[in-house]
């Protein structure tokens, strides 16, 4: 079920996007549950119109939409935001927001949600130690409507764009991402080898060598920091 709110009278939302007050359903990659606390966060499905798309172009399309999002928080909040491969924007090693794209009937759809407003206390006992919002971050709260504004206009840019601005954000991607250079785990089909991050490919994924000296490029599998580092997994 959604719950919807007006933000503000000024602010058009058309029909290819919808932002609901909360979420009672929320999920993220994997089905994993999205916490949705009502009122204080930022939850919207935009429809992008770069047409059909297959499974690889869904997930660049995904980078990209980390790009935009990240460009459009930081012009609002400025909160020295990160983008962790693939499709997670963090402060530090805290969680923010998470981008999921699925292809649909009528073409992309991107739901993307972002933690504005939240208080420490306002996420369950489980993720306060991975999970974060732009007010924890920057100590202040933010007009939810103008970051909604921000980041449609960034999306619709997406539209416009999508392929052939792909070397400008590759390299915006590439400058932003938190992984790059960090011990890492990826995980495939239940098993999981460990290596170092060394990049981002020029299809968005993640370069890694591994510990036995290969080296792979990876789009889509899970990954996530060896043991001896905090993790920085969230409610992706």
């Amino acid at each position: 079920m959604i719950r919807w709110i007006r933000l503000t009278p000024c602010l058009k939302i058309y029909a290819p996007r919808a932002r609901p007050d909360c979420q009672t359903k929320g999920r993220g990659r994997r089905g994993k549950r999205f916490e949705s606390e009502k009122g204080v966060g930022i939850y919207l499905s935009f429809l992008l119109g770069t047409g059909s798309a297959t499974p690889e172009e869904i997930s660049e399309i995904t980078a990209w939409g980390a790009v935009a999002v990240r460009r459009a928080t930081e012009k609002v909040c400025h909160a020295d935001s990160r983008i962790k491969w693939v499709n997670d924007i963090v402060c530090g090693r805290m969680k923010i927001c998470g981008i999921l794209t699925e292809m649909t009937a009528a073409g992309p759809v991107m739901g993307i949600g972002i933690n504005v407003n939240q208080t420490k206390d306002g996420f369950p006992p489980e993720l306060r130690n991975i999970a974060s919002s732009l007010r924890i971050v920057c100590k202040r709260e933010f007009c939810r409507a103008q970051i909604i504004a921000a980041v449609i206009e960034e999306l619709d840019l997406i539209t416009g764009s999508f392929p052939e601005k792909r070397e400008e954000y590759l390299k915006e991607y590439r400058e932003n991402c938190a992984v790059t250079g960090e011990d890492i785990s990826i995980e495939r089909g239940g098993e999981i080898k460990k290596g170092r991050a060394v990049g981002i490919a020029p299809n968005f994924g993640l370069e890694v060598i591994f510990e036995n000296g290969n080296y792979n490029g990876r789009r889509s599998q899970r990954k996530r920091l060896l043991p001896d580092k905090p993790s920085r997994d969230g409610i992706n």
